[in-house]
């Protein structure tokens, strides 16, 4: 999965440096690591591993409108898929935003469920060049995925990546 993230990333740079001409749409990859917490009657605990993220989107000089996906397999026992709208007010080099979407939970032996996630992110743009920006973020999510007693509560997600401007 890394070699496949880091041959993207390549392909998106030079993708980029040849073609981009900085009309407000974007791609993205990230990786990073994604921290899942989740409570029964009378214990809770969380657990965290890598995560890989993605994202497509429009973008202005003060705002951000994405689509991003996340995909983490957490202790091999743990699949996590995500798929959610954000949106980012953009303040110079910084950013804060909310996002909705929704989350696939599948542990063994446990639960395999769906539900709505939303919650707050924010991070830093830096740009390289016109069309090449480094990202840096941490998100927030409550999630609405409970079945009998057993509730996935919260997934959070820190992360780092390249963005490509078109």
């Amino acid at each position: 999965m890394k070699k496949s993230l880091i041959t993207i990333l390549t392909v998106l740079v030079f993708f980029g440096v040849s073609y981009a001409k900085n009309t407000g749409f974007l791609i993205g990859a990230e990786i990073g690591n994604g921290k899942v917490s989740a409570s029964e009657i009378d214990k809770s605990g969380s657990q965290d591993d890598t995560i890989y993220s993605y994202k497509v989107g429009y973008f202005t000089a003060h705002q951000r409108f994405l689509l991003k996906g996340d995909i983490a397999d957490i202790k091999d026992n743990i699949e996590i898929k995500t798929a959610f709208f954000e949106i980012d007010q953009v303040f110079s080099i910084v950013y804060v935003g909310l996002n909705l979407g929704y989350m696939s939970y599948k542990e063994e032996n446990v639960l395999d469920k769906s539900g709505i996630i939303y919650g707050l992110q924010g991070g830093f743009l830096y740009e390289i060049n016109s069309f090449i920006e480094l990202e840096g973020n941490v998100r927030f999510s409550l999630t609405s995925i409970s079945e009998n007693n057993f509730d996935v509560d919260s997934w959070r997600v820190i992360s780092a990546g390249l963005n490509i401007k078109f």
